[in-house]
């Protein structure tokens, strides 16, 4: 099930595990490792592009297992995926994510959403379908 993020996914949030499939590559720790997720930079970005960004969590017999968020970036019609979290890989919600995601940058007149992953992630079959 994928909802909107809400005040009382905080504490989960907090002790999430996973990577980060979409931070920034500038960000990456040196030799390209995959980055872990950071609550303190997602909740700081929540809170900074809140009225130009949504975020959704993918939900598994009560539990997150997935979070993806997205905001505007360059004019309206350009959004892009800031967070995109998955904690299991048994039951991958990326692509119910990101579909919500597009979804709700459509309703607000994007034309694009773009997702900046390094090409050695091996992720871009995910991404695609």
């Amino acid at each position: 099930m994928i909802r909107t993020l809400s005040l009382t996914d905080i504490i989960p949030l907090a002790n999430m595990p996973g990577n980060d499939w979409a931070i920034n590559p500038s960000m990456a720790p040196i030799g390209g490792q995959k980055c872990l997720f950071s609550p303190a930079s997602f909740f700081w970005d929540r809170f900074r592009f809140r009225r130009k960004s949504g975020a959704w969590v993918s939900l598994d017999k009560g539990r997150i297992n997935g979070l993806i968020s997205a905001r505007a970036c360059s004019g309206p019609t350009a959004w892009m995926i800031d967070h995109m979290i998955t904690v299991s890989s048994e039951q991958n919600p990326c692509s119910d994510l990101l579909e919500a995601a597009a979804i709700h940058a459509g309703r607000h007149e994007a034309q694009r959403l773009l997702l900046n992953i390094p090409n050695d992630w091996h992720c871009e079959r995910m991404v695609r379908s």
